[in-house]
């Protein structure tokens, strides 16, 4: 009798040894499926998160204002469009290439206005939430620093904040009295284009 019981339980033994590898093993192969379509993502998420969301390509970061929005400056002279150039161009009437243009700066929403728990990053070491696909369309196309305001010319302040999407849209480089060309900015422009599907 007692070995019988000693076999039964050895049995239930090695069944559980090998639903737990069987477990392990699929867990493995499902993570490096993840990691294998995380790793052909570009830009990463983690530069997104660094360095891409805050700023256009080529303009530096240098900090954030007393908001919390991201301070992006043109160090190197990137050429935008005109003032008098956004006003026919639709949509572009209050879109300002600069909200401080002494100091070739422009400011935008930071990413924390949708949440401090966020991350534009697809796997977060610090346990954020990854933020979805109609997220992230939303936070670069409606998303705008707040109370960013120049005076117009009746002496009315007019909120000249803008989201990602329309500086890119409005603020590309000046080729001529008639051309338009969006301003480039790796990882936001794909989501320009895009509508929100929920």
């Amino acid at each position: 009798m007692a070995n019988w019981f000693v076999n039964f339980l050895a049995f239930i033994g090695l069944l559980l040894i090998l639903g737990w590898s069987i477990r392990t093993i699929g867990k493995i192969i499902a993570n490096r499926r993840t990691d294998l379509i995380i790793s052909n993502i570009y830009p990463p998420g983690d530069y997104m998160m660094a360095t891409g969301i805050k700023c256009p390509d080529y303009w530096v970061y240098v900090g954030n204002d007393a908001k919390g929005n991201y301070i992006c400056r043109n160090s190197f002279d990137i050429d935008t469009r005109p003032k008098k150039m956004n006003e026919k161009i639709e949509g572009c009437k209050n879109v300002r290439c600069y909200s401080n243009p002494n100091d070739k700066e422009v400011i935008f929403a930071s990413l924390d206005k949708m949440g401090s728990d966020l991350t534009w990053d697809y796997k977060s070491k610090e346990g954020l939430t990854s933020m979805t696909e109609d997220q992230r369309i939303d936070f670069v196309k409606n998303f705008k620093p707040e109370d960013v305001f120049e005076v117009n010319d009746e002496g009315e302040n007019v909120d000249v904040g803008t989201s990602r999407c329309d500086w890119m849209k409005c603020c590309g480089p000046y080729m001529g009295e008639n051309s338009q060309s969006d301003a480039v900015w790796l990882g936001v422009n794909d989501y320009c284009g895009r509508s929100i599907e929920s």
